[in-house]
């Protein structure tokens, strides 16, 4: 090619010569056309194998995918007697793989079952909507589009398309699974139709009609399937926006969701089978909301639950628990199914987020504290146990605060951590005894800015003041703390109160390498 002369020479001479036989391609035999060629050619073949191979491996069905009698087999297994295999040919070199064996972990086992997952899931949700009738209906004039005006008409809200952009209902109600939630939309087109759970979580499907009946089913353990006109249809992913959850968690706040509408778009018939569907307003609020972010951390959070579960002077329908966590990254499900049973009063909520999130700890905490109803909202990590007093001596001496926070924290040693991980001793019941163990007491860090491993502030504080969202969580704590006293004054440091800290090898806020 970069020689003009030497390939102007040959493309001359493969065109003097592309007309003779020898340059062209021969084509390929055609197949015999009676039994007794093809018999013919079967035995020329078996020949050829034969003298090729040998006369074992000539005739053995597995030729294709052997490598025969090799020195190297006579080198490994000497004297090792050789005999052909009968039967059908075998092409395939995974033949026998097909055949072995598979075993997944509990995530790629429900994405092998999915399929059969979702339409045993919607099943449940055709049965549940066919057999009565649904246990609220959501009135038109009961939510609206948010951050723009809509018409609430009798029987239907109209959307309007002013920009080409995701359209939000306000939140239609607070849902705790299991349940199933339905509109129809219809009198117009769009692109997306279906439900908002969060920034974070867009359960959408295309619309290919004039109108639709959208469904979402959830179960008790957040697997769910998304309904357009009965049939399964997948949630749409956005790459690098939103994602698809694996599971849903609780205290579920669902929006209408449209994108891109032409024009106008009405939606109507909003129903909900939940006999436990709430609404927030309808509920006395808790006094102690406790927002815990667990990213492999469970076995800490296992202890950390459990001493708020052991909280004196109060009772366990003044706190409510509030979970952030990326499901199947570690044992957390399998932590808060048993707090629950083993503490049916205590209320405990899932809050899932998508694993690229996980180290988004000021996202996590915003997210999770839409959920949030108690007069105070515990701020804490899931490395870090209260005193057993801690929410009585909050009531006592936080009458006029705003931001309370306790007075340092005791670091428990590897081997302190192990026995309290093993439940030889019991936060509990020997508080003061863990206190006088070995380890760092740090009493007021990070040069007396309260940072993030405990703070405690009123619900209305959040309406200001919000945690920095960042893909990290360094410094996310640090800037809470210097926003709280901007707005709303010092904090109140709980004097003699401190806390215990997990021992997990080092700094690592992402989570433990290992679960000793």
């Amino acid at each position: 090619l970069e020689s003009p002369w030497l390939r102007s020479r040959i493309v001359a001479w493969h065109k003097l010569t592309r007309h003779l036989r020898l340059a062209r391609s021969v084509p390929a035999a055609s197949p015999p056309e009676t039994e007794t060629r093809a018999q013919r050619t079967l035995d020329r073949r078996r020949r050829e194998a034969i003298h090729h191979l040998g006369p074992l491996c000539g005739i053995c069905s597995l030729r294709h995918i052997c490598d025969h009698e090799s020195p190297e087999l006579k080198r490994a297994l000497p004297g090792a007697e050789v005999s052909p295999q009968d039967g059908e040919i075998v092409m395939n070199p995974l033949h026998f793989a097909l055949h072995q064996p598979k075993y997944y972990d509990e995530v790629d086992r429900d994405r092998l079952d999915s399929a059969a997952t979702f339409a045993d899931l919607a099943e449940r949700a055709r049965a549940i909507m066919d057999a009565r009738p649904p246990d609220r209906e959501i009135d038109s004039f009961e939510y609206k589009t948010e951050g723009q005006w809509c018409h609430q008409l009798p029987g239907g809200v109209r959307w309007f398309g002013f920009t080409n952009t995701e359209k939000l209902s306000t939140p239609l109600a607070t849902l705790d699974p299991p349940f199933t939630l339905s509109f129809i939309v219809g009198g117009g087109i769009a692109e997306y139709a279906g439900f908002s759970l969060g920034r974070e979580c867009k359960l959408v499907c295309p619309m290919d009609g004039y109108r639709h009946q959208i469904v979402l089913h959830v179960e008790k353990d957040g697997r769910y399937v998304l309904l357009r006109d009965g049939e399964v249809v997948r949630p749409i992913a956005f790459e690098g926006h939103y994602h698809v959850p694996l599971r849903l968690g609780d205290r579920l706040e669902p929006r209408i969701s449209l994108w891109n509408i032409d024009d106008s778009i009405v939606t109507q018939n909003v129903a909900v089978w939940n006999e436990r569907a709430v609404r927030a307003a309808d509920r006395p609020a808790p006094k102690f909301s406790v927002v815990t972010v667990c990213v492999k951390y469970a076995r800490r959070l296992q202890t950390v639950l459990q001493a708020i579960a052991h909280q004196q002077g109060i009772d366990h329908s003044d706190i409510e628990i509030l979970v952030a966590y990326v499901p199947d990254v570690d044992p957390t499900d399998d932590v808060i199914e048993a707090l629950a049973l083993a503490y049916p009063d205590l209320t405990i909520h899932r809050s899932t987020f998508n694993e690229r999130k996980a180290r988004a700890k000021g996202f996590l905490i915003n997210e999770t504290l839409q959920k949030a109803t108690g007069e105070w909202v515990v701020l804490l990590d899931a490395d870090t146990v209260l005193p057993p007093n801690f929410f009585q001596e909050i009531l006592a001496r936080g009458a006029d605060a705003n931001f309370v926070v306790p007075d340092g924290r005791k670091l428990l040693s590897r081997e302190t951590t192990a026995r309290v991980l093993l439940g030889e001793l019991r936060p509990w019941e020997c508080w003061d005894r863990l206190l006088a163990t070995e380890g760092e007491f740090r009493h007021r860090e990070a040069d007396g800015v309260p940072i993030g491993f405990c703070q405690v502030v009123r619900r209305r504080c959040l309406d200001t003041v919000h945690y920095f969202e960042a893909d990290h969580f360094e410094g996310a704590d640090w800037q809470f703390s210097i926003e709280m006293r901007k707005h709303f004054g010092p904090e109140l440091r709980l004097s003699g109160l401190p806390v215990l800290h997990l021992d997990h090898g080092g700094s690592k806020w992402y989570g433990t390498s290992r679960h000793f």
